[in-house]
């Protein structure tokens, strides 16, 4: 993977020279820079997509063996193990355990994951002010990242 992502910048680049050339002279080494820039945002976005994904993946492991149409004893359903009072405060007040237990195509596995990121998007926000006083710092010598 590292291998085709390394020929797809030296080609990206490669590319973003050649087109150097029907630039005028003194234009031509800002977008030369721009266009190197978005190329490795874009490089970027792919490679955290990818950890997110893998997170994802592990995560769902853990919960339910990745298994998206389960229900658990306790009520919590899904490849995440989405509890039905989570699911009203994120939006889903159509999903309920009974609904889900009869027809789990009313949760699929890429509604699961929307579900999970709106979930951490959700934490995030409630968590910010927390992260942004003791991010950076050591709390019994542990480094709070």
């Amino acid at each position: 993977m590292k291998k085709l992502l390394r020929i797809i910048l030296i080609s990206l680049i490669l590319l973003a020279s050649y087109s150097r050339t029907t630039v005028p002279t003194g234009v031509s080494e800002d977008i030369h820079n721009l266009k190197t820039i978005q190329i490795l945002n874009i490089l970027e976005f792919e490679r955290y997509n990818k950890v997110l994904n893998n997170y994802l993946d592990l995560l769902g492991y853990d919960e339910s063996r990745n298994q998206w149409w389960i229900t658990n004893e306790i009520g919590a359903i899904g490849e995440f193990q989405f509890m039905i009072p989570t699911l009203k405060i994120l939006g889903y007040e159509h999903i309920t355990l009974n609904k889900f237990k009869k027809d789990p195509t009313i949760f699929l596995p890429h509604t699961q994951r929307e579900a999970v990121l709106a979930l951490m998007e959700h934490h995030s926000r409630e968590m910010f002010d927390y992260i942004v006083n003791y991010e950076g710092k050591y709390i019994n010598n542990i480094l709070l990242k």
